[in-house]
């Protein structure tokens, strides 16, 4: 029996199938250059001073201001039920409300005051030209009319003194 023949160096990948397909670039073909520099050295935070714990009472007192926002936003939450509130809050919105239509107003955005006066003044402008435009038009227009209606009239008075030639 024979022995198959096996090499005993590495085995190469074929031209189809790359060593690392993960480094190999799909547009070009060509390995990705892969950094390993780490921008932070080892040692960057050495030199810091340690964190400082805080110190009981510290977290007691933030506890308790942290307790007491949410109280108080428990409070509002539900105060807002309450007839005698509601009624102020929905003067409040109402208040908020025109506050904000007033800023967008006086604002430099499209909705401004500024910005619209800028549109219509190019609308009146583009109205101006086409009123101008349009009383141009009627004056000639009344000038040909009146051209046309007199050659009419000569047109029919000729043909009308043609056939009382031909009948007479």
């Amino acid at each position: 029996m024979q022995k198959a023949y096996t090499s005993r160096a590495p085995h190469r990948q074929p031209d189809s199938q790359p060593a690392w397909p993960e480094y190999l670039c799909t547009v070009h073909g060509h390995f990705l250059e892969i950094v390993l520099a780490n921008p932070f050295p080892l040692w960057y935070n050495t030199d810091m001073e340690k964190r400082q714990q805080r110190s009981p009472q510290e977290l007691i007192a933030e506890t308790e201001a942290k307790l007491a926002r949410l109280q108080l936003r428990q409070a509002k939450q539900q105060a807002k039920t309450n007839p005698a509130v509601a009624e102020l809050y929905e003067q409040l919105d109402t208040v908020n409300k025109d506050i904000r239509e007033a800023q967008k107003g006086l604002g430099d955005g499209p909705q401004s005051f500024d910005a619209r006066i800028e549109k219509h003044e190019a609308w009146i402008v583009k109205i101006e030209s086409q009123r101008l435009d349009a009383q141009e038009l009627l004056g000639l227009a009344e000038a040909q009319k009146t051209a046309l209606t007199s050659e009419i009239h000569s047109v029919i008075s000729s043909l009308v003194s043609k056939e009382s030639e031909l009948s007479a």
